[in-house]
């Protein structure tokens, strides 16, 4: 399977997910295309959590050179993500060195984050603070600018 196709399943999922999947529903799908795609995959390599504190939901896996494998939910990992704003964008800065972090005041969200390069991706990630952890929505950049937030 291609990278392509991971993309399109990871991508469905997400959209799954904003029409009201829940995050175990959510990374079930996610784990099993990680499962089914370790070619997509080849040459990533480490442990990875994601962490509700409102629930205390918990899912941790490794990737060994694309090979997916559950891991204990309190396992160690190298890459944990939470309910903590520092822990979101530090997945960002992660993937690129370019990362835009803008407050806002517009009464939908806190802050802007994207790639300025378009490097690994051209999404704007919407993030809201709200009861001591954030969430966030992904829009493309034309769509972004089309709500004219």
């Amino acid at each position: 399977m291609s990278k392509a196709d991971l993309k399109r399943e990871i991508r469905a999922l997400y959209r799954d997910a904003d029409g009201g999947l829940d995050l175990p529903g959510l990374m079930d799908g996610v784990c099993a295309a990680l499962a089914r795609h370790p070619d997509a995959l080849a040459g990533i390599s480490g442990r990875y959590a994601v962490l509700a504190a409102d629930s205390g939901y918990a899912r941790a896996f490794a990737l060994e050179d694309g090979a997916f494998t559950s891991l204990a939910p309190d396992a160690p990992v190298d890459v944990a993500v939470s309910g903590c704003e520092k822990d979101l964008l530090a997945v960002f800065r992660r993937h690129s060195s370019h990362v835009h972090v803008e407050s806002v005041s517009n009464g939908e969200f806190d802050l802007l984050v994207y790639f300025e390069d378009g490097v690994p991706d051209g999404f704007r990630y919407c993030i809201d603070r709200h009861d001591g952890f954030v969430s966030y929505h992904r829009f493309s950049r034309e769509d972004y600018e089309a709500f004219g937030f």
